[in-house]
């Protein structure tokens, strides 16, 4: 498990899909005041990124088509996304990050990373992300590098789709991120 933690772990169990945003009953009681809650300023930062977390589990879930109970659609994603702190933005870019590169798919999951870039990662990905270029920051942008990073064979794919959500970030990070050699970025 990358950094020691699951970022998805599905309870399938079979007459009651459940996520670790708890049951569909009550995930869809409380879907409109979590919603409301995330962009809050004094919302404290592992607050909002729990309860990110808890929607791309929902979105995951409903990608992998077990989750279809629970009331939550990408256009609200991508407009709590749009209205929250640049943090938020930063922690989703991480999560799909780390779906993404997980070397060790849990249940329902997708083993191989192309696959798992098309039908799973990359869908929820284009339907979320929000294209507004005043909410583009560098740390969500080098989250989502590592992300298309980890496609393999999709990786062509994955550029075409974070390319147009990017920021501009330091040449010397650029080259870490994406095993550049030292220094061969010079001429940029």
């Amino acid at each position: 498990m990358p950094c020691g933690l699951r970022v998805l772990h599905l309870k399938l169990e079979p007459k009651n899909a459940q996520t670790r945003a708890g049951s569909a009953v009550l995930f869809n009681t409380l879907k409109a005041p979590l919603l409301a809650m995330i962009p809050r300023p004094e919302l404290r930062d592992i607050e909002a990124d729990n309860l990110a977390t808890r929607l791309l589990d929902v979105l995951v879930s409903r990608q992998l088509g077990s989750g279809q109970d629970y009331e939550l659609t990408p256009a609200e994603v991508r407009n709590l996304l749009a209205v929250s702190p640049e943090r938020v933005r930063e922690h989703f870019a991480w999560l799909l990050w780390r779906l993404q590169s997980d070397d060790t798919p849990g249940d329902g999951q997708l083993a191989a990373k192309g696959t798992r870039w098309r039908e799973l990662v990359g869908p929820i990905f284009e339907r979320i992300w929000p294209l507004d270029t005043r909410l583009r920051t560098e740390r969500a942008s080098r989250n989502l590098v590592q992300m298309a990073m980890n496609t393999d064979d999709a990786f062509s794919e994955a550029v075409d789709a974070v390319l147009d959500v990017l920021a501009p970030y330091e040449l010397y990070s650029l080259e870490h991120t994406c095993h550049i050699p030292e220094g061969s970025m010079a001429s940029f």
